[in-house]
């Protein structure tokens, strides 16, 4: 199973608080994030591609090819320097595309929309008390390449592949009517073996926080 989602909500928390800086003047800026996947399933839909007959009885087969689409549900926590946020800034802002789908907060979870002071308090929160926490796979055995990784994660049920990064090839450089004025790359995607793991309390939740790792050739997440 492919999850290719961490970097796009990378991409969506830097939209969600560029949005409530433009749109509120405030000075926000996070830090940190953490992914709780509750539910994930794959499906194949669209228009079907039986063959179907005209009113001349002429035998037509329809152009347009069905896609796999997938839902999920996820808790997403962000670590912010500014505690004075308003719920509904907040909602306001909050993105309503992701990965070329559609975002949903059910009307029982609008509560849980908030700032809460701590990691602990802001998990005790979230209205749905099972799914899986993501993380980077902490193995001491690195993989050589792409193959040994998926052959890993073929035979375990914890971990996933994901997108966690991009790799440059080229310079980044300024593009005229970009969005925000946000620079442009060629590049191509970093894979890593994504753990699904649970979370205790008590227990320490640094390696379930994602942050921003970017150097000259590079921008990736990392635990």
């Amino acid at each position: 199973m492919w999850i290719s989602f961490r970097c796009k909500l990378g991409g969506k928390v830097d939209q969600f608080w560029m949005q409530i800086n433009k749109r509120f003047g405030l000075k926000v800026d996070f830090q940190e994030f953490a992914i709780c996947l509750h539910s994930y399933s794959f499906h194949k839909r669209g228009i079907t591609k039986e063959q179907y007959y005209t009113i001349n009885d002429v035998q037509k087969i329809p152009g347009i090819v069905d896609s796999r689409q997938c839902d999920f549900l996820l808790s997403l926590l962000i670590k912010v320097n500014y505690l004075e946020l308003d719920k509904e800034h907040i909602l306001a802002c909050l993105p309503q595309k992701l990965c070329g789908g559609a975002v949903h907060i059910g009307l029982p979870n609008l509560s849980s929309v908030d700032v809460y002071n701590d990691f602990k308090h802001a998990v005790e929160a979230i209205p749905l008390t099972k799914g899986k926490w993501l993380a980077i796979d902490d193995s001491n055995n690195p993989f050589n390449n792409v193959f040994d990784m998926m052959s890993k994660i073929e035979k375990r049920d914890d971990l996933v592949a994901g997108c966690v990064g991009y790799h440059f090839l080229e310079l980044p450089e300024d593009k005229i009517g970009s969005l925000d004025n946000i620079q442009h790359v060629f590049a191509e995607p970093i894979l890593a073996a994504v753990r699904m793991s649970s979370f205790v309390f008590g227990d320490t939740h640094e390696k379930l926080i994602w942050q921003y790792q970017k150097n000259s050739t590079s921008l990736y997440l990392t635990n």
